[in-house]
């Protein structure tokens, strides 16, 4: 016999508020971007047109975040806020490249991974409905993942190596 579920589970729920806090933070967030402008100085067609692909792509992303499966929020014990530069990036370290292992692996079996930070605009609400003591643990990022459609795979267009490279000094 056959069940189905009336009720969604507390992941599915969490993960719709997610999906919501997510997409008003990126309203925050483009509304800044808008006002600042441009984050790279390119000005050619190529350059138009991969940020046009990005921003397509983070569209999509905004309104299907909530679909993901699973998601990682990679957290530390304590607050950046007012610490020393120093101190900021010893924090920081250890839990971003534990994460970026932690994206390696699920690639290696076909699960695809994204990196972002949006939500942290509001943070405060992420932790509420996670329970993550907001006032003593900072959230890094959040890693939605889910097993990849397809294998096609590209590489994004990048800024030539040597506008980004220094040897031996800037």
């Amino acid at each position: 016999m056959y069940h189905s579920r009336t009720q969604p589970s507390r992941s599915e729920i969490q993960r719709a508020a997610l999906g919501d806090i997510y997409r008003r933070a990126a309203g925050a967030a483009q509304e800044l971007v808008s006002s600042q402008g441009r984050i790279s100085p390119a000005d050619t067609p190529a350059y138009e047109a991969q940020t046009q692909r990005t921003l397509d792509s983070a569209h999509w992303f905004f309104d299907h975040i909530q679909d993901a499966p699973g998601m990682l929020i990679p957290c530390v014990t304590g607050r950046p806020e007012g610490q020393h530069h120093v101190t900021v990036c010893g924090l920081l370290g250890s839990v971003i490249q534990a994460t970026w292992s932690f994206m390696l692996a699920a690639r290696a079996r076909g699960i695809g991974t994204c990196w972002t930070t949006v939500h942290l605009a509001l943070e405060a609400e992420a932790a509420e409905v996670l329970g993550i003591p907001y006032p003593d643990v900072a959230q890094i990022a959040l890693v939605p993942f889910a097993y990849t459609v397809g294998t096609d795979f590209k590489p994004a267009r990048r800024e030539p190596l040597d506008l980004v490279t220094h040897w031996d000094r800037w």
